[in-house]
């Protein structure tokens, strides 16, 4: 980094840092829960109206229809072999849990982490608004960043073990980016919130793999059914 740029950078943090303070001094809130636009705390359950064949039972094998896999993708759908029993953790990462019929929970776990349980596949994501978060091990959920976009929660995840886009071994990889966005909306007198999914997998995918998903909210945990999955006997 030339000195001049190494300059710029550190001016920016010291505006960055300068605005912080001034709000905290006028009483502005500076925690992410304060300032969140949106409010996702409670239990909500997926509305699967679309891409039935694909989300409710498990697809027959090479059935990759809409996923933009290529050459290696499809070779690598194609050594997938049906197991009976609980369905493989390998299908509850990130990039592909929320499109899992289920129940979810959202809570704030802090003023600025959020964490997001499933009932199906008992996973947990974590949500950690911080710019800077330190290098994590990969994992099935991954290391998860958000941050508010308008009115919007952004979350972009990476640190990921290597996993199924659907539950017949469609893959993806450890070199995988997903960057999510949540929005609230209201409709018929019911509470909901979509997530927009982007999958970006620079080895299996020979573009980005889109997909938007809706929630709407419970009243209660009457329906939730913890169910296990299965995980892999090696990664």
């Amino acid at each position: 980094m030339s000195g001049r740029s190494y300059r710029i950078v550190v001016l920016a943090a010291a505006v960055a840092l300068l605005a912080a303070r001034a709000a905290v001094a006028q009483g502005e809130p500076n925690d992410a829960r304060s300032r969140a636009p949106l409010d996702l705390e409670g239990i909500w359950v997926s509305v699967v109206t679309e891409d039935w064949r694909w989300r409710m039972v498990t697809p027959a094998k090479g059935d990759y229809a809409s996923v933009p896999l290529n050459a290696a993708g499809q070779a690598a759908a194609s050594e997938w072999e049906p197991v009976d029993g609980e369905p493989s953790c390998l299908a509850f990462g990130a990039p592909a849990l929320m499109r899992m019929p289920m129940h979810v929970r959202i809570r704030w776990a802090d003023e600025n982490t959020l964490e997001l349980r499933t009932d199906r596949g008992r996973q947990t994501r974590i949500f950690r608004f911080d710019s800077n978060p330190p290098p994590a091990a990969p994992s099935r959920q991954g290391r998860s960043v958000a941050t508010f976009d308008g009115t919007a929660l952004k979350v972009v995840t990476d640190s990921l073990l290597p996993g199924w886009l659907r539950t017949n071994g469609v893959p993806y990889s450890d070199a995988t980016r997903v960057t999510e966005y949540y929005n609230t909306h209201e409709a018929f007198g019911r509470e909901g919130f979509t997530v927009t999914t982007i999958v970006h997998d620079p080895v299996y995918l020979q573009t980005d793999f889109v997909t938007s998903t809706t929630f709407w909210k419970v009243a209660d945990d009457g329906d939730w059914q913890e169910t296990p999955c299965r995980e892999p006997a090696s990664q």
